[in-house]
């Protein structure tokens, strides 16, 4: 499906009707995971900063063999060694992702509008569409499905990113620059909004998953309502941000330590 050019538009519905066809138990439980570590990292990263830093250690590993030759050893053992070295890291891994983040959201939204108008070629998806009754795919069908659309997506994103002009790339470049500049200011708050920026994501997959598997085509709902969907993010990230400050005590295991030395001294 979708062997000619079309536009953004129409690949995102071609996706959500080869939505129709994966495994359903798959995306179920895979929204419902997505949203509740989303859920929990929003309001409460900075509880959960190890296993956060785990968890990009584990995506960007996953990432990285996407994009690679797929093999079995590959595929379990380089998002098993990220994850580690992310969890060793912690916190200078969650805030060069916020760093990330910022410069990848601030190109992405620069590229907005000529990703709209731009002639895109969807992934082929051997299913046919004709009958009254969806047929539906095994679980590893499924995974190689899901797998074409990331790299279509990936690829395409990147495309756009890197035809921007050299204003839009230092404009990123300055918005990472000012999240890692704070970050050595106020690490804490920088880790928050990072933690916040990174739950607010997994609650919307999850949401976008869960409805896919409804069938309730999601994606070209928030297509058409770009800015009411900014906006929404935007202040989730802020919630979110205010939510771990408030709730999530400062770690003073040093001080306490410097204490009972002082009053074993005495």
């Amino acid at each position: 499906m979708l062997e000619e050019p079309v536009l953004m538009a129409e690949a995102l519905r071609n996706l959500e009707i080869s939505a129709l066809h994966f495994e359903p138990r798959l995306l179920f439980f895979g929204g419902v995971g997505l949203l509740v570590a989303g859920l929990c990292v929003w309001l409460g990263g900075l509880r959960w900063a190890t296993l956060l830093a785990a968890m990009i250690g584990a995506m960007a590993g996953l990432i990285c063999t996407s994009f690679a030759e797929r093999r079995m050893a590959a595929l379990v053992l380089m998002p098993i060694i990220a994850a580690g070295l992310a969890a060793f890291l912690k916190k200078p891994v969650i805030i060069l992702s916020g760093a990330g983040m910022a410069a990848a959201l601030t190109l992405f939204m620069l590229a907005g509008s000529e990703l709209q108008t731009e002639s895109l070629r969807g992934p082929s998806h051997p299913i046919s569409y004709d009958g009254r009754e969806p047929s539906t795919l095994g679980l590893s069908e499924t995974v190689t499905e899901i797998h074409a659309e990331v790299i279509f997506w990936g690829e395409t994103l990147l495309g756009a990113v890197k035809r921007m002009s050299s204003a839009a790339w230092a404009a990123g470049g300055v918005a990472a620059v000012v999240m890692i500049g704070t970050a050595f200011i106020w690490p804490r708050l920088i880790t928050a909004v990072t933690c916040a920026g990174w739950g607010t994501m997994l609650i919307f997959a999850g949401m976008i998953i869960m409805l896919l598997h409804k069938g309730s085509m999601p994606l070209t709902f928030l297509y058409t309502r770009a800015a009411v969907v900014n906006l929404t993010l935007m202040v989730m990230v802020a919630f979110g941000t205010v939510a771990q400050l408030l709730l999530c005590p400062v770690e003073r295991r040093k001080q306490d330590g410097r204490t009972q030395k002082k009053a074993g001294g005495s």
